[in-house]
């Protein structure tokens, strides 16, 4: 079985002038990501490879996860361009890549934008009663965790959503 923790940025800022690609984390950004890491840290939720959105506010959520995850410093890192405005099937396309490149790891973190990682929860896991929630509003540091088989499963809609959770700092 492997597991697929889907997490979206922290809260970015809007400086003027600043393109999207560009913004960085707000100051409820920086708590919130905080807040994850000690969610990370408190669950003891290891991840083996990491890939990361390459917009700075996904790069600075990342950052905040190592401070409070001294395990995040160890696990295999991968920036990817693809993942800015990625749909689901790019997320799922990326996660295919990565499962193959080493080599079917236990767990994998996507750190992303919406609204990829909301459609791709709601496309990519069983019925649950938390999707019409998800779907509904799906906010910055909002983390699901996705336990699947292999990625004809997560394509086929039936991978399991194991938690969601909201962190805030």
């Amino acid at each position: 079985m492997s597991r697929l923790v889907l997490m979206r940025h922290a809260k970015s800022a809007y400086p003027p002038a600043t393109i999207d690609f560009a913004r960085p984390l707000s100051e409820r950004g920086r708590r919130d990501a905080a807040a994850a890491a000690a969610w990370f840290a408190e669950g003891s939720l290891l991840i083996d490879t990491a890939v990361i959105s390459t917009a700075l506010r996904t790069q600075q959520t990342w950052e905040a996860l190592q401070l409070g995850v001294p395990q995040a410093r160890k696990c295999e890192r991968r920036n990817e361009n693809l993942l800015y405005e990625a749909g689901w099937q790019r997320i799922l396309a990326v996660l295919s890549d990565t499962i193959g490149v080493t080599g079917s790891p236990s767990s994998t973190l996507i750190l992303a934008h919406n609204p990829g990682c909301v459609d791709f929860i709601v496309n990519t896991t069983r019925p649950h009663p938390l999707h019409q929630q998800i779907f509904e509003k799906h906010p910055t540091s909002a983390i699901a965790v996705i336990d699947f088989r292999d990625i004809g499963e997560l394509a086929d809609g039936h991978g399991s959503l194991v938690d969601y959770v909201i962190p805030r700092g």
